[in-house]
């Protein structure tokens, strides 16, 4: 089993000498706790990707978890006028 490589340098971190152990551990914590959450973001968003792709859903969402905050939030705009108009019952190609 391969050992991640940050793993290894906390526990190298940890077993350094006992003065301000406390704050080893809390770091040690805090660090599992993100890495587990990483691990956790990105095998979500592998499946969302999946079911994008394989659904009648636009696969050019795929992989937009790369762009800016900038331009996931103008897609998510315009996500959020194309619901209100399929809501309204407006045609999809309507401006607005």
């Amino acid at each position: 089993m391969a050992v991640d490589r940050s793993l290894l340098f906390v526990f190298r971190l940890l077993a350094v000498g006992h003065e301000h152990l406390d704050q080893r551990r809390e770091f040690l914590m805090v660090f599992l706790i993100q890495n587990s959450q990483n691990r956790d973001s990105s095998a979500i968003q592998a499946k969302l990707d999946e079911l994008i792709r394989t659904s009648s859903a636009r696969n050019t969402l795929v992989g937009i978890e790369k762009l800016t905050r900038e331009e996931i939030e103008t897609i998510r705009q315009h996500i959020e006028r194309l619901a209100a108009r399929t809501v309204r019952g407006d045609p999809p190609h309507a401006q607005g």
